[in-house]
């Protein structure tokens, strides 16, 4: 997943300090930006919700017939 195949926009956030200090960890384990891990787990969140959404459509369609 790299950040330079998406357009990006600048935002400012306020977290609490618990996260600030999980956020800081990983990047500096994983040696990548603040915001690419916020990047990353937004769009593990979006994919996990898009799933989820395609299986109750495909449910809804399986009870259906």
């Amino acid at each position: 997943m790299g950040e330079s195949r998406w357009s990006v926009s600048k935002i400012t956030i306020s977290l609490p300090r618990e996260l600030v200090t999980y956020l800081d960890t990983r990047a500096t384990e994983r040696r990548v930006s603040r915001s690419r891990i916020i990047a990353e787990i937004l769009a593990e969140k979006k994919a996990s919700e898009e799933d989820q959404l395609a299986a109750e459509g495909y449910r809804f369609y399986a009870d259906d017939g």
